[in-house]
């Protein structure tokens, strides 16, 4: 039974059978939550026999004939993993029978843990979880507003390990970002970036194992556009004859520039205003007749954060 009283866990000791975790917290409806089985002989033969499990924490030690020591996450009850074995009978080619392992003993205080093996004898183990690899770790980024989310999921019990992360800096050098990451559901985390950088941010996780050792996730870009700024910010353009009056509705501070150009995409005027609060109108003579017709303005501002504006307008001599 497991620490909250509400699972219990127990093998058969027949062939081709699976271990079974079962929920007991209402006695009216005791049932199966999940079955699982070692077969380090699959595809040739999967009928092992598991026997005497024990449970520490999320953890099910058990001892397998032929398959060894075996330690099983349980920390959701529906969906049991393997962390990892060791074979005490490496040279068996079938099930058959009632050899190898038949004994563990995960309990003592320094952690280690006793395996008996029918013909091998005593085994004296130590636990301890491999460094991920690149295909254990799955980092995927998104953008929804105006905020980055980074979800991490693994093949292994990322609680186990330090997970940061980090965004590069204009310099180049990666920053740890503050907070951590949360778990969403099963070996999947989830974390907010709420202050990326207008434009291309590259992300990826930093870890450390067991060990102490650091590794590093793929790298993944996102592209950010503040949404609130576009939203908050607008331009409207009138021509009056070859000179322009530009209107401005909740101008965010900063140095805009305006850029003329015919539609075919060559640059007939270019020039800047510095925008402070409550300026809303402007007026701008290009510099040079134009002919009349149609013309493409864009309008960019400087500052971060702040949008850029593309509007088709009507010039005349």
């Amino acid at each position: 039974m497991d620490d909250s009283g509400d699972n219990i866990v127990f093998t058969d000791e027949t062939h081709d059978r699976g271990v079974k975790t079962v929920s007991v917290s209402d006695l009216g409806n005791i049932h199966v939550r999940d079955i699982f089985r070692s077969a380090l002989l699959r595809p040739g033969d999967t009928a092992s026999i598991a026997h005497n499990p024990i449970i520490k924490g999320d953890r099910i030690y058990l001892s397998y004939y032929h398959d060894g020591i075996q330690i099983w996450d349980m920390s959701n009850p529906d969906s049991v993993y393997r962390l990892g074995y060791y074979d005490t009978e490496p040279n068996n080619t079938t099930y058959s029978g009632y050899k190898g392992a038949w004994g563990v003993y995960p309990l003592l205080p320094s952690g280690i843990i006793l395996g008996s093996d029918v013909v091998n004898g005593l085994f004296i183990l130590e636990y301890a979880p491999a460094p991920l690899a690149y295909d254990d770790l799955q980092l995927d980024a998104y953008c929804k507003g105006d905020y980055v989310t980074l979800e991490v999921s693994s093949s292994l019990p990322m609680d186990r390990y330090e997970m940061v992360p980090q965004r590069r800096a204009a310099d180049g050098s990666w920053q740890r970002l503050k907070g951590e990451f949360s778990p969403s559901e099963h070996n999947r985390y989830h974390y907010v970036d709420s202050s990326p950088e207008d434009g291309y941010n590259l992300y990826r996780i930093r870890y450390r194992a067991t060990d102490a050792s650091r590794h590093w996730s793929l790298t993944r870009a996102v592209s950010v556009y503040f949404e609130k700024s576009l939203r908050s910010t607008s331009f409207h353009i009138r021509a009056n004859g070859d000179r322009l009056l530009i209107d401005g509705y909740e101008i965010a501070e900063s140095r805009y520039q305006f850029t003329l150009f015919n539609l075919q995409g060559t640059e007939l005027a270019k020039t800047s205003f510095e925008v402070t609060t409550g300026d809303d109108k402007f007026g701008w003579k290009p510099g040079f007749t134009p002919v009349s017709g149609w013309y493409l303005l864009r309008i960019t501002g400087e500052k971060p954060g702040v949008f850029q504006q593309n509007q088709l307008i009507w010039l005349t001599r």
